[in-house]
């Protein structure tokens, strides 16, 4: 199998100084792709845009694709740090199925952000991201991990469920899943209200046992 990975930087800043010039190179190149679009993403007009020399640029980033990938890693975490506000700050009398909502409502914002930022990376990030989740590829723990464990702490008392882990487990990879399936091969669904509502139905019945379920079982 051939696993296209998107690049990476050659290494991360570790000084100030350092830390100063790969923040504005990533903030240079995120102003241009929203407002100007990535056909005007050139290493010169970021070069400028962050008042950084050519030279520098390169000793971090060995292509643009590179600079935009860890562009992407920033708008990740972002919305990862938004969605647990927004989960915490629910008012009292939130339910269950607000807060899968919200949860859904962040993962169509990050990837309505990336497409718009760049499309055809967009496309190989989010099939990269589906092998991790896969463990095709060896990765770090997942962000969604993070906000799943954020929404069954703040909504203990209605996950009914006895089979709490697996749940865990089922809830995290059908997030990642289906939000990556529909980006990729329906991504008109994304912002149709009908689809968070039918998303999040199904996410919370996995969280709840009904009254027959238990009587069954």
């Amino acid at each position: 199998m051939t696993i296209e990975v998107p690049a990476r930087a050659r290494k991360q800043p570790r000084q100030s100084r350092s830390l100063a010039m790969v923040g504005a190179l990533r903030e240079a190149c995120l102003d241009i792709l929203e407002n100007q679009g990535r056909d005007a993403l050139t290493v010169n007009a970021i070069a400028d845009r962050a008042g950084v020399g050519i030279s520098s640029i390169y000793e971090y980033y060995p292509t643009l694709e590179a600079l935009v990938s860890e562009v992407f890693g920033e708008i990740r975490l972002e919305l990862r740090n938004s969605a647990l506000e927004r989960l915490n700050a629910l008012p009292d009398g939130a339910r269950l199925i607000d807060g899968i909502e919200t949860m859904l409502q962040v993962a169509v914002e990050l990837l309505d952000r990336w497409s718009k930022v760049d499309a055809e990376l967009f496309a190989k990030f989010t099939r990269y991201d589906e092998l991790v989740r896969l463990d095709l590829i060896l990765s770090e723990k997942t962000l969604a991990a993070t906000i799943v464990d954020s929404l069954f702490l703040r909504f203990d008392s209605e996950i009914t469920t006895r089979e709490r882990e697996k749940a865990r487990f089922y809830l995290h990879q059908s997030l990642l899943a289906l939000m990556r399936a529909t980006a990729l091969l329906r991504p008109d669904y994304l912002h149709e209200e009908a689809t968070l509502n039918m998303l999040g139905r199904m996410l919370h019945s996995l969280l709840t046992e009904t009254e027959s379920a238990t009587s069954a079982s």
